[in-house]
């Protein structure tokens, strides 16, 4: 009677567990920006990610995404990880249209996970002043630089 409980609870883990047998929906990866070589290709890869909530003239990223639930592995798949690094320009009226889910904070942030997107100052130019904010899980960082037309995201689950 033991064993028979066990196959039967077993049984169904083995199912739940195996492979679909295709990578193609795996969304696993660590891509820049500047790997693409034109404008479209880098903006088609970044809507695989982020959805735009207006317009972009322009975007650099670095996007690091472990798909956990499309692996082909024999594991229980769970919540994706990821951190995705955006350096967005667009029509300053479209600014607040990012900040959807955060509060404004005095807490300056850091802007050293934007620092390897390398932008070119004469195209990004930040001369206001930044305002910062934050989701409360912590998950969503934004650096908003209203005049310019400029936002720095973050977006992480570590």
């Amino acid at each position: 009677m033991y064993r028979f409980l066990i196959l039967i609870f077993c049984f169904p883990l083995l199912f739940s567990c195996q492979s679909s047998g295709t990578d193609t929906d795996d969304l696993s990866t660590s891509t820049n920006s500047s790997s693409f070589s034109s404008q479209e290709k880098k903006m088609a890869f970044m809507r695989q990610y982020i959805q735009n909530p207006s317009a972009l003239l322009d975007a650099e990223y670095n996007i690091t995404f472990h798909d956990n639930g499309t692996s082909d592995r024999l594991s229980v798949p769970g919540p994706s990880d990821y951190e995705i690094i955006l350096a967005l320009k667009m029509e300053p009226d479209s600014v607040s249209n990012w900040l959807d889910g955060t509060t404004p904070t005095d807490v300056e942030t850091a802007l050293t996970p934007w620092e390897s997107l390398q932008l070119d100052t004469n195209d990004w130019k930040m001369e206001d002043t930044p305002r910062h904010h934050r989701s409360a899980n912590g998950q969503k960082t934004i650096v908003e630089y209203r005049e310019s037309g400029i936002v720095l995201a973050r977006f992480a689950t570590y």
